[in-house]
């Protein structure tokens, strides 16, 4: 295979986005498109190996390996062996645990799956994540076990038709992501066959030019780097990724790889020095950077600054020059470390790294290594639990049984944190229970989220809908609706409190924006009016479909960050003037409608605050579980007893009534 200047510069413009935009730069929004370009280009150089070995009859299967695992494994298992102090340091049990289970998905090669179920890719929390970036490494792995083989079985049946075949799986795996990306966003996003038609696109290119070599065309490369600059700029986290957008960067990539001949004026640029040094580094490079961001934000309790974030970025160079200097070079090189001895050495790591996950796993992260007495206390009551949502037909979730007093929980999050105590008062008092929570989705509402995904949006408003008339419809009416939202950071914003605690107070949540029309935020001025109007909107279905409904006020936040070590082991109050300055226009709102003898505003602040601060621990343990969300601890000394209070007091009017 001859080599090309051109697409190691290729790969430094792939890794400069991905850098940035996990460094939190904005104006590289979309820099994440660079990982689509790694894909197309992976598959270019794979199949061009493959195909000309096949052609000289000289493939092995071992050989194609032994290259893949000299080229991946040392640089990687480098990293990760690097991370584990500094895990051991940082972070708290339950992030070590996370980080275990990691260590392990990395050396199977299947950290796509493990992030699949973890989390979306572009949550906040991820940030935090060492080797988050790993899944794309996972679908490249997957791509060069399975690739191979159906190539040689194409090959072997018919050479003349292998272009037919990658055609037929690019397009399918293309319609997948289409699917994908509306109904399984994120399996869309990490999972291999929703990722393999960028990889194949790369293989129909390197069929291309074995055919009919690189062809010189100004137009074509420089329209084909013009669309990857373009879509770096253009999109962000709510583009839909796979999908027919990303064959954007995809195809400029495809057309750089197609028509930039040495002599055209892309080529030339791509094959400066600078660039192609960078492409040279790029593996190394891009694995260094996710450790280096995740660890220091870790280490900090304010927002990172731009001069320390740059200053990790150029870190992240220097270590990858370093790594492909004394370790990529040095094992690529076959007179000097021999087969067997990459093998084994690479078994040994495995071996180490599932282990290590596996204790970390099973000992919750070495919590009681780590931490002790009341510190170990402290930590443990951060945990919280709760009911699940009917999981039946949408439909029968609302057949209650006829003649039994009934409850349905609405809401959002922070519905969903107490149900667990609302389901066991409604056993303990009898009540049918139902309960319908959607995380981050306003209860019964048609608001957009500006700082949510299109999915995300289109999903929150179809299952309002869906709520909505399944409450219409019912035949008899509920006896109690309990409802509840972060009524607080949709109405103010998350960072609300964000100057007073001079930190990040509600971890886990970008900027919280609402939008009627998906397009423009609801300025403040507005906010009164119309959350008036939603209210109002709720309560009008409420009244008709149910005795009572009870409205669970908002809770004040804890304003530390329960991701950091330092932070969780210092508790920090909120000045209750504070919590009163940034809630008393959303209370009054909710309280105006609450004169219907219907409606009942359960306050509960008061549970948490006195006169002059609002508390975060009762008896040396957490009420939270984080910023924003109780704990079991809370739930139970807070939220229960006043939610079994206001029911049994509902209970006792009806009674008289009757």
């Amino acid at each position: 295979m001859n080599y090309r200047a051109e697409i190691d510069g290729l790969r430094a413009v792939a890794l400069l986005p991905v850098i940035f935009f996990h460094a939190g730069f904005s104006l590289f929004k979309g820099g994440f498109v660079g990982v689509d370009i790694f894909f197309v280009i992976s598959g270019y150089l794979i199949t061009t190996v493959l195909i000309e070995d096949l052609k000289n009859q000289s493939f092995s299967i071992i050989n194609f390996y032994e290259r893949r695992a000299r080229r991946l494994l040392p640089a990687l298992f480098f990293v990760m062996l690097a991370c584990i102090p500094f895990a051991w340091y940082l972070m708290l049990p339950n992030q070590i645990k996370d980080f275990s289970q990691s260590l392990v998905a990395v050396s199977l090669f299947s950290s796509n799956f493990l992030f699949w179920r973890e989390s979306g890719y572009f949550d906040s929390e991820t940030e935090e994540k060492p080797l988050l970036h790993t899944w794309s490494l996972a679908v490249e792995e997957q791509f060069y076990i399975l690739f191979p083989i159906f190539l040689i079985l194409v090959w072997k049946y018919d050479k003349n038709r292998v272009g037919y075949a990658i055609l037929f799986l690019t397009i399918l795996s293309l319609l997948l992501s289409e699917w994908g990306w509306r109904y399984k966003p994120t399996a869309n996003f990490y999972l291999a066959p929703t990722r393999a038609w960028e990889l194949l696109l790369g293989s129909i290119a390197a069929l291309i030019i074995q055919d009919k070599g690189v062809q010189k065309n100004n137009f074509l490369s420089l329209s084909g780097f013009t669309l990857i600059i373009f879509s770096i700029f253009l999109y962000d986290n709510t583009s839909p990724f796979p999908s027919i957008y990303t064959l954007l960067p995809a195809a400029g990539a495809i057309l750089v790889i197609l028509f930039a001949d040495k002599e055209t004026l892309i080529a030339r640029f791509l094959s400066s020095k600078l660039l192609v040094g960078i492409g040279l580094i790029s593996y190394s490079t891009y694995l260094w950077h996710q450790p280096l961001f995740a660890f220091y934000r870790l280490s900090i309790l304010n927002s990172p600054s731009i001069g320390s974030l740059l200053g990790f970025s150029c870190l992240s160079f220097v270590l990858g020059f370093l790594s492909w200097k004394y370790l990529e070079s040095p094992v690529r090189n076959k007179n000097l470390i021999k087969r067997k001895t990459i093998f084994l050495i690479s078994f040994c790591f495995v071996i180490f790294f599932c282990s290590f996950g596996y204790i970390g796993h099973k000992t919750n992260g070495f919590e009681d290594y780590l931490l002790e007495g009341d510190q170990l206390l402290l930590y443990k009551s951060t945990s919280r639990s709760s009911e699940l949502d009917c999981n039946k037909e949408f439909s029968d979730c609302f057949n209650f049984t006829d003649g039994k007093k009934n409850i349905l929980l609405l809401g959002d999050s922070n519905a969903y944190h107490f149900s667990k105590g609302l389901k066991e008062i409604s056993d303990e008092l009898d009540y049918e229970y139902a309960q319908f929570t959607m995380g981050g989705c306003m209860p019964l509402a048609n608001f957009h989220r500006l700082d949510e995904s299109r999915i995300f949006n289109e999903t929150c408003i179809s299952y309002n809908d869906k709520v909505r008339r399944g409450i219409a419809n019912l035949v008899n009416k509920i006896d109690i609706v309990v409802i509840s939202a972060a009524w607080l950071i949709y109405y103010n914003g998350s960072d609300l409190f964000k100057e007073i605690s001079k930190q990040r107070a509600i971890q886990g949540l970008s900027n919280i924006s609402i939008s009627l029309n998906g397009i423009e935020e609801v300025p403040h001025y507005k906010k009164e009016e119309v959350f008036g109007s939603y209210f109002d909107n709720i309560l009008n279905l409420l009244r008709l479909k149910s005795n009572n409904v009870i409205i669970l006020g908002p809770i004040p936040p804890a304003l530390m960050n329960f991701n950091r070590k330092d932070s969780l082991l210092t508790p920090q109050n909120l000045k209750f003037q504070d919590f009163a300055q940034q809630s008393n226009e959303l209370r009054s709102i909710i309280k105006k409608r609450s004169l219907d003898q219907k409606i009942h505003f359960l306050e509960i602040d008061s549970g948490f605050c006195d006169e002059d601060e609002c508390r975060v621990t009762l008896g040396g343990l957490f009420l939270y579980g984080d910023s924003y969300h109780l704990s079991n601890i809370g739930q139970e000394k807070i939220i229960q007893p006043a939610l079994r209070n206001k029911i049994e007091e509902i209970r006792a009017l009806s009674a008289e009534v009757k």
